[in-house]
């Protein structure tokens, strides 16, 4: 009885939990832990100039997707799609953000431009050396992790198909994160 209660009581904190609704939230609650999240940082041997252009480039091709999954259902087959908006924007001389959110139904108040998937810093710490901090999830998101990277070191890279490898999903792109 007592797990019972306990099992209840979890899941009715797990549904209240507020999901972050700014940049600064996510990026804190991804460095305090938050459960499913994950921190991934690179040092590339670039200038912070040609850092930021590709992985603006690359992210504004290949993140800006809806993905499409079709299910089988007990009532029929199911179709879910959920549009993925990528922004990547300078937030200072040296330093830039990018911003991967979705609109997938979940629970709690969506922010806007969806809820929160993932998040790059990219700063320049000297001519030719530019640290990139990837916070985001620790499920199903392990190629963006990778491509972002790579964009960064200035490697040609396929676009990612996620989350989980894409497998039986379908992809359609869609120019800049509107």
């Amino acid at each position: 009885m007592n797990r019972l209660l306990i099992l209840i009581a979890a899941a009715l904190v797990t549904g209240c939990v507020t999901p972050p609704q700014t940049v600064q939230d996510f990026r804190e609650g991804v460095r305090n832990g938050a459960a499913v999240t994950q921190m991934q940082q690179g040092e590339v041997k670039r200038p912070f100039v040609e850092t930021f252009k590709a992985v603006w480039e690359n992210a504004t091709k290949c993140l800006n997707v809806t993905v499409t999954d079709t299910t089988p259902g007990s009532y029929g087959s199911v179709t879910e799609s959920v549009r993925y908006r990528s922004n990547t924007k300078l937030t200072g001389k040296k330093t830039a953000e990018m911003v991967l959110q979705q609109d997938a139904q979940a629970t709690g108040k969506m922010p806007e431009g969806g809820y929160y998937v993932m998040l790059a810093d990219i700063e320049g710490v000297s001519p030719n050396k530019t640290n990139v901090t990837i916070y985001g999830s620790s499920v199903g998101y392990d190629n963006v992790y990778q491509s972002i990277l790579a964009w960064a070191r200035g490697e040609t890279n396929k676009c990612p198909k996620f989350p989980m490898g894409g497998a039986g999903k379908s992809f359609t792109y869609h120019k800049g994160g509107s």
